[in-house]
């Protein structure tokens, strides 16, 4: 705001010929303009205002990290671990669009690879670390921004793959009291998200091998949360599992959590939309 408006513009409009110049040079393959760029010195720049600057400016700051990323890949991709670890953490900001935009870039770097690999090494790391954010401070961000941030990811990533690995990394990481908590807010998620249809589908219509492997994978996980377990079971067709699991809750200790759940669950299988899914 102490920044003259005259100033400003003309710092934006520098901005936006530089970009410019980037994406031509690229396109004409000029070599000898981009080498010389210190994409180092970039790289660390990106770092501090990702960090220190306001929202304004990180995602302009965004902007230039995908415009690297997507014009001169082979030479910028060697600085991306650099940022990696400062785009995870702005994942907790306030405003969306800066969230969205992190988002979008940890999804890129998690699908770049040269190999025939879906995914590089880096698809783990990206999960684990936005699991571990939404779980900060009680579950704060999970509760106001964890749809939008599970959804996002499920929309530009395979929902089957999102939900699968982050399956194992629940079980692996967090404790039982905190893996109930995620699997409740995970599968609340995967049921009613027009960004996990692709999930639901799968788990509804699909009979094969894959189908069985990605069920017990999640199951596992979901099994630290009996009405979550049951809605899954339920979801897949598995009507003796789901059967089964009904008569071991006359063991449970009743508690207003679960109660709250069950009634969750009742009117999820009595809405139209998941209605629609099990006779689709």
């Amino acid at each position: 705001n102490l920044v003259p408006p005259a100033v400003r513009n003309r710092a934006s409009d520098l901005n936006e010929k530089l970009k410019l110049l980037i994406c031509e040079s690229s396109k004409k393959n000029c070599d000898c303009n981009l080498d010389k760029i210190d994409l180092k010195l970039f790289a660390t720049s990106f770092n501090t205002w990702l960090t220190d600057a306001n929202d304004a400016t990180k995602l302009a700051v965004l902007e230039w990290v995908q415009l690297l990323f997507d014009t001169i890949y082979d030479r910028f991709s060697e600085y991306v671990p650099l940022l990696f670890n400062t785009l995870l953490d702005i994942t907790r900001s306030e405003s969306l669009k800066v969230v969205e935009s992190s988002l979008k870039m940890l999804c890129i770097i998690c699908t770049s690879t040269n190999s025939s690999e879906k995914y590089n090494p880096s698809f783990e790391v990206f999960l684990t670390g936005i699991l571990t954010n939404l779980c900060k401070n009680k579950f704060m961000q999970f509760l106001s921004q964890g749809p939008f941030i599970i959804n996002y990811i499920c929309k530009y990533l395979d929902p089957i793959d999102v939900y699968f690995k982050l399956s194992k990394i629940t079980l692996n990481l967090f404790n039982k009291e905190e893996s109930r908590t995620i699997v409740e807010n995970l599968n609340i998620i995967m049921l009613t998200s027009k960004e996990t249809r692709g999930l639901r589908n799968f788990l509804i219509h699909e009979e094969d091998k894959k189908k069985y492997n990605v069920f017990k994978t999640i199951f596992y996980c979901w099994g630290l949360n009996p009405v979550s377990a049951l809605s899954l079971s339920l979801l897949s067709g598995y009507y003796e599992l789901s059967s089964e699991l009904v008569n071991q809750f006359q063991h449970l200790e009743p508690s207003i959590q679960s109660l709250m759940q069950f009634d969750h669950l009742i009117q999820l299988l009595e809405s139209p939309t998941f209605t629609c899914n099990l006779i689709s």
